[in-house]
C-alpha cells in the first residue's frame, strides 16, 4: 500500500533456508530497478525472468562488512582509511555496541528462550532442532552471584602420606610437554603424590588433574605456593614466567624443579641466586633445572669416562 503498487525500493533477506523462495518472492515485491540483498543463508536459484523484466540489482552481503576475510585487515590490523571506507567490519561493530549501550536498540523481542547454565544442553538441543520447537534468539543465563572461586576440588585434601622421602607435588603449567612427558614420567615414580595443579585455563587444568589424579586444580598460582601440604613445586609454564615463579616458590619454602630455561637474563639469574641463598626455610633449599639430557645413557657414560680420566691423570701426575 505504501508503495502505491510500485513495489519496495529494497528488500533485505535475513531468512535461513535451503529454499530459493525468499529470493524469488523478493523479486516479486521489489519495484522496477530495485535492490535485493541476501544477508541470510538462503537458496540462490534465481528465476531469471523476475529479475530480468524489472532489471533488479541482486547483491550478496557477507557478514560484518568491509574487511571480512581480508587477512591483512583481520590478522595484521591494517585498517581501511575512513575517508575511503566509512563502514568497516570494526566500525560497524563499534556503532552497533554504541547503539546498544545508548538503549536505542531493543533486542528483547528477539529472545524467545532462556536457559540457565546448568541446563545449557537444552539450548543446544533446541538450536540443533532436536526438539522440533520454533525459536529465534536463545540465551544462556548465569547466576546473579556466580562462584568466584579459582579452585576446583576434585578429591578431599588429605593430610599427607607422612612417608619419609615422599614428594607432595604442586604443578605450575600444563603445556604439551608437561602433559605428554613430564607427568607420565612422574606417575611412574614411587612416593610421588599429586596434590594441586595450576594452569592459566581452567579447562586444561581440570583435564590434567583428573587424568593424573591431582586433588585439586586452580588458576591461581598462590593457591599452590601457599599450600602447606605441597613440598615440591614443579614449574612447566612459559619461559618468561620461570624466574618469577622460581623465586616465589623458593621464598615460600618449597623445593623447586624448573623446566629449562631457568631464566632469560643475567639479572633474573642474580635474583634467583639471592632468593636461594637467603632462604629462611627450616630445610635446606633445593633447586633443580630440567636439563633432561644429563640423564641420557650416553651422557652418563661420558660423565663416567671423564671421571675415570681425571682419576688416572691425578695418579700419573702424583
Amino acid at each position: 500500500e505504501r508503495s502505491r503498487g510500485a513495489g519496495v525500493d529494497a528488500v533485505l533477506i535475513t531468512a535461513e533456508t535451503q529454499s530459493s523462495d525468499p529470493v524469488n518472492f523478493a523479486a516479486e515485491i521489489a519495484r522496477d530497478r530495485g535492490v535485493v540483498v541476501a544477508v541470510g543463508m538462503v537458496g540462490m536459484d534465481i528465476e531469471r525472468r523476475l529479475y530480468y523484466e524489472k532489471e533488479l540489482d541482486f547483491r550478496v552481503s557477507r557478514s560484518y562488512g568491509p574487511g571480512r576475510y581480508d587477512a591483512a585487515y583481520e590478522q595484521k590490523g591494517r585498517d581501511y582509511p575512513i575517508g575511503y571506507v566509512r563502514w568497516t567490519e570494526t566500525r560497524n561493530m563499534e556503532q552497533f555496541l554504541e547503539l546498544l549501550n545508548d538503549g536505542r536498540l531493543d533486542l528483547k523481542s528477539l529472545i524467545t528462550h532462556r536457559f540457565p547454565i546448568d541446563r545449557a544442553h537444552g539450548a543446544y538441543d533446541l538450536i540443533t532442532k532436536r526438539t522440533g520447537e520454533q525459536f529465534l534468539g536463545v540465551l544462556i543465563t548465569y547466576p546473579d552471584q556466580p562462584n568466584q572461586s579459582q579452585t576446583l576440588e576434585l578429591a578431599g585434601r588429605s593430610g599427607g602420606s607422612g612417608n619419609i622421602g615422599s614428594l607432595a607435588i604442586g604443578l605450575l603449567g600444563v603445556g604439551s610437554f608437561a602433559a605428554s612427558t613430564l607427568l607420565p614420567a612422574l606417575k611412574q615414580v614411587t612416593g610421588v603424590e599429586f596434590v594441586g595443579v595450576c594452569n592459566a585455563t581452567g579447562v586444561r587444568g581440570r583435564h590434567a588433574a583428573r587424568k593424573f589424579g591431582f586433588q585439586y586444580c586452580t588458576t591461581d598460582e598462590e593457591e599452590i605456593l601457599n599450600d602447606a601440604r605441597i613440598s615440591t613445586v614443579v614449574i612447566a609454564t612459559r619461559h618468561h614466567l620461570h624466574a618469577r615463579q622460581t623465586i616465589a616458590a623458593l621464598n615460600a619454602g618449597k623445593r623447586v624443579f624448573c623446566e629449562k630455561p631457568l631464566c632469560l637474563s643475567e639479572e633474573e639469574l642474580a635474583d634467583i641466586v639471592r632468593s636461594y641463598t637467603r632462604s629462611t626455610s627450616s630445610q635446606e633449599p633445593f633447586l633443580m633445572v630440567g636439563f633432561n639430557r644429563r640423564f641420557a645413557p650416553m651422557a652418563l657414560r661420558m660423565k663416567h669416562s671423564s671421571q675415570i680420566s681425571t682419576s688416572l691423570s691425578r695418579c700419573t701426575t702424583g
